[in-house]
């Protein structure tokens, strides 16, 4: 039977009028609208959150509808106007919500409070109005009773996770509870953005500061010790902290900068002891327990060097450092797969989260691991960002993992040595004479004339040597 292509065509065009008169989801007209505000074109967002009619709120995504309830009230403090009439008028949680937002954002949050306060209620399974509660009490600096709506929003995984516990950390400085700001944290190591992994490292940093209480009279001091190490003067900066010291002999900090210098001048015997001295002042300090285990490291003391490195990390989790050594030690160790998670947490601690040399070493460490589709994801992520020249090593070992899985997974043994044989091809455009090309040929081709390449073929034809025929080298 003949396809009949005009009415083929006619349904074509059926569908994509179909298409192009879709209404948008709410939760794609909330996150135009919210692209938008940001930039800055805030008569086109609150036209959008105006299109979408609240009548079906309750069936939305929860996240959709508490945003779309904050752009409402954005909006009407934006253009001086109430809130619409079937927004305000909305049941629980939802109407108070979003009057609540209007409060606050016209600098009103005592009446904010209190439209919060009942939905905030424990009894409440979505947890956003209390942590908005949580937020406002936090902004007003009354920490004992933000604590409460913060800690329960943590329950709520329909929550931005990493905006919460940033919150409840903050909470937690402000009443002085330094030894549970660290394990708030922790967990954004992994699964937090990149911003609030740098929030996160910020709190961190902030807890240990307050923790020292050091006399106020002491920062410029130090500060000057800290300039001269800066400018690679560790003797003069030696001669100002032994000043100090002469009046502050049991302040953890001094040993550790002791420590500091005394590595810079190269007296490692004297380092270790003023570090060892800072940790029994400071038991746990990240810093001593890091610089420690870079010496262990380098002086290839192993135990001692994963010890220290763990109790670092364990202090302090966002230490770029102490992972990246750490990793090291795994991959010595042929502790392949620890390496990776290693590396991972040093990569999502750089500014630069996927540099080139970063996402080379995971592919490497992964491909060692036997994380074979990690790798090749890695590899692949490579190739299409730097091309085929700049990326020659990833193209051998996308084909050197295509053929290993060709002999471990017989199902699609077929399709594996396929795609190993056109990253092959593709290398060999790069650089035909490599050594380890020739070997992947070998076993994508076999031996013999699938196995040459076409720089070798060219060479017999022409009348030319073999590469490995040494025999001219001495005509």
């Amino acid at each position: 039977m003949k396809p009949n292509f005009p009415v083929q065509i006619a349904m074509l065009l059926v569908l994509s009028a179909l298409a192009a008169c879709r209404t948008p989801s709410p939760r794609e007209t909330v996150r135009s609208a919210r692209a938008l505000w940001a930039q800055n074109k805030e008569a086109a967002a609150c036209a959008q959150v105006r299109e979408l009619a609240p009548d079906g709120i309750a069936g939305w995504p929860r996240a959709t509808a508490w945003e779309w309830l904050r752009l409402s009230a954005l909006c009407a403090v934006h253009g001086g106007r109430p809130l619409p009439a079937a927004v305000a008028g909305l049941r629980a949680p939802f109407g108070p919500y979003a009057r609540a937002m209007v409060h606050f954002y016209d600098q009103r949050p005592g009446e904010a409070r209190r439209l919060l306060s009942p939905l905030a209620d424990p009894g409440q399974a979505d947890r956003e109005p209390a942590f908005r509660l949580g937020l406002i009490l936090l902004l007003e600096e009354r920490h004992a009773e933000a604590l409460a709506p913060l800690t329960s929003a943590l329950a709520d995984p329909g929550l931005n996770a990493g905006a919460v516990r940033l919150a409840l950390a903050r909470c937690q400085l402000g009443l002085g509870r330094l030894d549970q700001v660290v394990p708030t944290l922790r967990p954004l190591l992994d699964s937090g953005s990149a911003a609030e992994v740098a929030a996160a490292r910020r709190l961190v940093e902030m807890a240990r500061a307050w923790n020292r209480r050091l006399p106020p009279e002491l920062v410029p001091e130090l500060a000057r010790v800290r300039a001269l190490l800066r400018g690679e003067e560790p003797a003069a900066a030696q001669d100002e902290l032994e000043k100090i010291m002469q009046r502050y002999a049991n302040i953890a900090l001094l040993h550790y900068l002791r420590g500091v210098i005394h590595l810079r001048l190269g007296n490692r015997p004297d380092a270790v002891v003023e570090l060892e001295n800072a940790l029994r002042l400071e038991p746990g300090d990240p810093e001593a327990l890091l610089l420690l285990g870079n010496i262990y490291f380098h002086a290839q003391r192993e135990p001692e060097a994963r010890r220290h490195l763990e109790a670092a990390l364990e202090a302090n989790p966002f230490l770029a450092h102490a992972w990246r050594l750490l990793r090291d030690l795994h991959a010595k160790n042929q502790a392949f797969t620890l390496a990776v998670d290693a590396h991972r947490r040093h990569m999502r601690l750089m500014k630069d989260r996927e540099s080139t040399g970063d996402m080379l070493t995971l592919a490497q460490l992964q491909e060692s691991a036997g994380l074979h589709d990690d790798a090749l994801a890695t590899h692949r992520t490579l190739v299409s960002r730097l091309g085929d020249e700049e990326a020659f090593s990833s193209l051998l070992a996308l084909a050197r993992l295509h053929l290993g899985l060709s002999q471990t997974r017989l199902e699609a043994a077929l399709m594996h040595r396929k795609k190993a044989r056109g990253y092959l091809d593709r290398a060999e455009k790069v650089r035909a004479t490599d050594a380890e090309l020739a070997r992947l040929r070998e076993q994508a081709y076999g031996p013999g004339r699938g196995g040459k390449t076409r720089f070798e073929k060219k060479l017999r034809t022409s009348g030319g040597r073999s590469v490995g025929d040494e025999s001219n080298l001495f005509e």
